[in-house]
């Protein structure tokens, strides 16, 4: 499990924000933002909803930023408002459905944290298996799925170390 402290994970996400807002730098593409961050009230009213606690460095990413703005072209990451709302509603039901008519292998017990309104891309979190003990001390693998892709990190700090090495990758640094 990566640890991180508030203060580098906050850098991690404003260089994740200025890199790719080098990269979308068009008139007709979106403005990558982060967002006020939750109150530790409302980490805990979405874990009690969800009946899980929330790795640490997602926790702390939602402490400083509830959700990321277009954190991949039209892809944003959901506030936990937003993804409240969304597990509550079952929004996500026929996307998984669709997704395991497909046959294909997303893992079963996932929590989507991320979505576009124009593509299919979303972002998971792979929640632990509950019947593995030791598994609720660990982080949890992100997986981003849309139509040609999947990819996996190790955990939310993988995630946000890799895709700004993407972003500097595609922007030339």
């Amino acid at each position: 499990m990566a640890e991180i402290d508030a203060k580098r994970l906050k850098e991690m996400l404003d260089r994740g924000v200025a890199i790719r807002n080098r990269y979308f730098d068009d008139e007709d593409d979106p403005v990558s933002a982060l967002r006020q961050g939750a109150s530790e009230q409302a980490i805990k009213a979405l874990e009690n909803q969800l009946g899980l606690r929330l790795p640490d460095s997602y926790r702390l990413f939602l402490s400083l930023s509830n959700g990321w703005d277009f954190v991949d072209a039209h892809v944003s990451l959901m506030s936990c408002q937003e993804i409240a709302n969304a597990y509550k509603n079952n929004t996500f039901a026929q996307w998984y459905r669709d997704v395991w008519l497909e046959e294909l292998e997303y893992p079963e017990h996932t929590l989507i944290i991320g979505t576009s309104d124009i593509t299919p891309a979303k972002y998971l979190l792979v929640l632990p298996d509950p019947s593995e003990s030791e598994s609720k001390d660990t982080d949890w693998q992100i997986m981003y799925v849309s139509d040609d892709n999947e990819f996996y990190y190790d955990d939310f700090v993988a995630y946000l170390k890799q895709s700004e090495q993407t972003y500097r990758q595609l922007v030339g640094d």
